[in-house]
């Protein structure tokens, strides 16, 4: 009987990590920002999961908490110094957040695409 039960968690709980796995959403990393004079934002970091592309709506999320929901401008790849439509994991980019002011946004924080 032991053994059932003890089998029975199991699946649950992998049911449960299978299910965490499948909403790894799209994350940046923030590692430094700019403000600039137009109400807008350019922070810089690392992309460390999915993809990012320009016009997306993402989230600011600090400490784990939602913030705000911004626009993505625009995206320069740090490595090529190129402007870019999206970055992808493992890339560092500079990103520019479309009406937003200081603030809202902090170093440590993560931009998330939940859509």
């Amino acid at each position: 009987m032991r053994k059932i039960i003890l089998l029975a968690v199991i699946l649950v709980m992998s049911f449960e990590l299978a299910a965490c796995k499948r909403e790894n959403y799209p994350k940046f990393k923030i590692t430094k920002m700019t403000i600039t004079g137009d109400y807008d934002v350019i922070v810089k970091g690392n992309m460390e999961e999915g993809t990012i592309r320009k016009n997306d709506l993402v989230t600011i999320e600090h400490n784990n908490s939602d913030v705000e929901i911004v626009r993505v401008k625009g995206i320069i790849n740090i490595n090529t110094r190129k402007v870019v439509q999206s970055i992808s994991k493992g890339e560092k980019a500079n990103i520019r957040l479309e009406d937003i002011g200081g603030s809202d946004v902090s170093v440590g924080d993560m931009l998330v695409n939940k859509n």
